[in-house]
C-alpha cells in the first residue's frame, strides 16, 4: 500500500518544486556569493548520452597517470519520471556504472559503461573514487529497496568499496566496510583516504569520528579519533549551521599542501517544504593531527541555480589538486556532472580557523 501511495504524493510534491523552483530564482537566499557560480561549472555530461534517459550524477575522480578518470552513476529515466509514474517507481536509481576519461586537461578520450556483475539487482550510485596500494577504488553506496526498511527508496543503505579495472572496463565489489560503532539502517556518506600508507575512514564531523584499517580482509575499521569539535562564533556566523559543525562529508579527503588536505563539506537547507538548498564548503584537515583546521568562511557552491531535474542540488563528491587550481567535480540536480576550476590562490583568500 505505502508503495502504491508513494507516486502520487510525489507528483504532487514535484509540481510544487517546480513552482517553488521558479519562484526561488527571484528570491535573495542565504548563501548567494558563492566562490564558484554555477554558470561557470562546465557541463560534462547528462541526459541522452549512452542512451540514458535520466543522464548521469555525482561523479567519482582521481588522477591516474596521465588521465583524469571519473566514475559515476547513470539513469535510465529520470527522477522526476520515477517518481511520477507508478509504473516507474520499481525503476527508480536503475542504471549503468559509467566510466569517462579526460586527459589532464580536461579532453575527453573515452566514455564506456563498466560490467558491474557482482551487485547483481542491487543499486549502487554516489561514487567517490580513491588511490591504494596500487589500485583504484571507489567507495559508494549499495542500495536494495527489497530489503526491509523504513525508507521505501532505498530500504536497506550499506557502504561498499570495489575496484576499478580501468583496461578490463569492470567495476569488482571487493565488500562492506565494517566499524567499531552501531550504523544506521541508511549509510550514505563515508570518506576514505590513504596517510602514511594506511587507509583512513572519516564518518562524521560531529562528532568528529575517524576510523583505521584494522583488517583489509575483511575492511574491519578501529576507531582512530573520536573528538567533539569546537566551532569558534565568528565561524559558526559565516557557515549559519548553529554551535557545532552540523555539516556532512562531500568529498574523499585529497592532499593539498604539505600541511593540509582538503575535502568538501555541505549542508541540505530545507527552505520549504520538499524542497532542499545544498551548500558546499571547502574544509581542510591537518596532516599531523587528522583534525579539521579551517573552512572556507565562504560557501564554494549553492545549489540555487542547479541544472537538472531535482532543483538545489548541487552535489559535490571529488576534487582534484592540481599545481595551482583546484579541479571540483559535482552532480547537479541529479541528471547532470558538472565541473569547475578554482584557482587556490583565490580558496586560500577564504580559510579561516575553525577553533579559537
Amino acid at each position: 500500500m505505502q508503495q502504491c501511495l508513494i507516486p502520487s504524493v510525489n507528483k504532487m510534491i514535484g509540481m510544487f518544486r517546480q513552482v517553488i523552483k521558479e519562484i526561488g530564482k527571484n528570491l535573495r537566499m542565504p548563501f548567494d556569493d558563492p566562490l564558484v557560480n554555477i554558470s561557470d561549472c562546465e557541463i560534462l555530461a547528462g541526459p541522452g548520452l549512452l542512451g540514458l534517459k535520466g543522464g548521469l550524477f555525482n561523479p567519482g575522480a582521481v588522477v591516474s597517470g596521465d588521465e583524469i578518470i571519473l566514475i559515476a552513476k547513470g539513469l535510465d529515466i529520470s527522477p522526476v519520471d520515477a517518481f511520477n509514474d507508478p509504473a516507474c517507481f520499481k525503476d527508480y536509481m536503475k542504471g549503468p556504472v559509467v566510466i569517462l576519461r579526460y586527459d589532464l586537461d580536461m579532453a575527453i578520450k573515452k566514455i564506456a559503461i563498466l560490467s558491474a556483475g557482482t551487485y547483481g539487482e542491487d543499486k549502487i550510485e554516489d561514487f567517490r573514487v580513491f588511490n591504494y596500494r596500487g589500485n583504484i577504488l571507489s567507495n559508494h553506496v549499495t542500495a536494495n529497496p527489497s530489503l526491509e526498511g523504513k525508507n521505501p527508496v532505498y530500504g536497506r543503505c550499506r557502504q561498499s568499496i570495489s575496484r576499478v579495472d580501468v583496461k578490463e572496463n569492470k567495476f569488482i565489489g571487493i565488500g562492506n566496510p565494517r566499524i567499531d560503532r552501531p550504523v544506521n539502517m541508511i549509510e550514505k556518506n563515508w570518506c576514505y583516504f590513504e596517510h602514511n600508507e594506511e587507509l583512513f575512514l572519516l564518518y562524521s564531523l560531529d562528532p568528529y569520528l575517524l576510523f583505521k584499517l584494522a583488517d583489509w580482509e575483511t575492511l574491519e575499521f578501529k576507531v582512530f579519533v573520536d573528538k567533539a569539535i569546537s566551532i569558534r562564533e565568528k565561524v559558526n556566523n559565516y557557515l549559519q549551521v548553529g554551535k557545532k559543525i552540523i555539516l556532512s562529508l562531500s568529498t574523499n579527503p585529497i592532499s593539498y599542501d604539505e600541511h593540509h588536505y582538503l575535502m568538501m563539506v555541505h549542508k541540505a537547507y530545507r527552505l520549504w517544504p520538499f524542497c532542499r538548498l545544498y551548500v558546499q564548503w571547502a574544509m581542510l584537515i591537518d596532516k599531523k593531527s587528522l583534525l579539521p583546521v579551517k573552512v572556507s568562511r565562504k560557501p564554494v557552491f549553492t545549489g540555487k541555480y542547479a541544472r537538472g531535474s531535482v532543483s538545489g542540488v548541487i552535489y559535490t563528491t571529488s576534487v582534484l589538486c592540481l599545481k595551482n587550481d583546484v579541479l571540483i567535480f559535482n552532480g547537479e540536480g541529479d541528471s547532470y556532472l558538472s565541473y569547475a576550476r578554482l584557482s587556490r590562490a583565490k580558496l586560500n583568500r577564504y580559510f579561516v580557523d575553525i577553533s579559537a
